[in-house]
């Protein structure tokens, strides 16, 4: 499934979509500034096992994740690395593809 989002006018029904594919276990992937993102719900273990397949990494490796805390400051936390610091995204926050 292929949701187009427009940021300036979100659809409350694509990102109800996107929510509900996210709290089913879905992995998702959504663009940056540079390369494609995945993502999942971190709460999730199914979500969380799926990624680490999809990326075939290891459990090993850390996990680095992105919360958007609002339309442009974001947290960057880095779950093995223990640090978290609050920074602005580099380039404009993009909607997921589910």
């Amino acid at each position: 499934m292929l949701l187009s989002i427009n940021l300036d006018h979100p659809e409350p029904r694509k990102v109800r979509r996107a929510v509900d594919a996210l709290l089913s276990g879905a992995v998702i992937a959504y663009p940056t500034d540079t390369v494609y993102g995945l993502g999942c719900d971190l709460t999730n273990k199914h979500a969380i096992d799926r990624l680490y397949a999809i990326k075939r990494m290891d459990r090993s490796h850390p996990l680095a994740f992105v919360c958007i805390v609002s339309r442009t400051p974001i947290s960057f936390q880095s779950p093995g690395g223990g640090r978290t610091s609050t920074k602005r995204w580099s380039g404009r926050a993009h909607p997921p593809m589910v």
